[in-house]
């Protein structure tokens, strides 16, 4: 089978496969024509434009592919990679990331991403520390990196919780803030999303920048957006540039 040849027909009867499925189901792009198409073939150029395709179309029937999964995994060409199907959540705008972490035996870390002033902060220690933050102001090249991570790790497309809140172990809580409001509020206890691994890597990229950042002085502390007493915590707007 020829994909120009009967494309539009093609795309529209695997979307429309797609929107049956459970969801949370993970399928490549040649599963899934195979599902359909059980007695044809595409060649491997089709099957590249065929990819393309409904990764494009996807949004538009309210669909949201994750392949985060397997985030610079080899595992072959992109149209056998599987993405989890899941309803498409509204995409929103926000000007700040802000990410807390707490594990049992009392450390806390904190970042934040402040978009429009392309600053990052990072701070790990005792959850009793208090700490004045300090930004880092990021270069065109080093603000091209995290972003290209945070529009990998989609952070609106993440559920609202994860795991069970108040047993022992890792609790996390990530907040995406426009003009100091939240938007979108994540977290979890010792349950992440498929896109984890991205967030883990733009965490480390952070705190690798922020080694170049002068040491934090003491400071009472502050008031999150969400109104909880934090140590060290500060709002995009009000961290300290270096």
């Amino acid at each position: 089978m020829k994909l120009s040849q009967q494309k539009e027909q093609i795309i529209a009867n695997l979307l429309a496969k797609l929107k049956t499925l459970p969801k949370g189901i993970e399928i490549s792009t040649a599963e899934l024509f195979s599902s359909v198409y059980p007695a044809e073939s595409l060649d491997t150029g089709d099957f590249f434009e065929l990819n393309q395709i409904l990764q494009d179309r996807s949004k538009k029937v309210g669909l949201f592919f994750d392949s985060s999964n397997y985030w610079q995994m080899c595992v072959g060409l992109p149209f056998n990679i599987p993405f989890l199907v899941t309803p498409r959540k509204p995409d929103l705008r926000f000007d700040c990331i802000q990410y807390e972490e707490f594990n049992s035996s009392g450390m806390r870390e904190n970042l934040m991403i402040d978009l429009p002033g392309r600053r990052i902060f990072y701070f790990a220690g005792q959850d009793n520390t208090k700490t004045e933050p300090v930004s880092y102001h990021c270069s065109p090249k080093q603000w091209r990196q995290i972003m290209e991570l945070v529009r990998a790790a989609a952070f609106p497309q993440w559920e609202d919780e994860y795991g069970k809140q108040g047993s022992r172990g890792i609790e996390w809580e990530l907040l995406l803030l426009r003009g100091g409001r939240i938007r979108k509020k994540s977290s979890g206890s010792n349950t992440f999303p498929p896109a984890w691994q991205i967030f883990r890597e733009l965490k480390q990229i952070t705190i690798q920048l922020m080694k170049q950042a002068p040491a934090v002085s003491s400071k009472p502390e502050g008031d999150s957006p969400d109104g909880k007493k934090h140590p060290g915590f500060s709002s995009c707007g009000n961290l300290k540039s270096t």
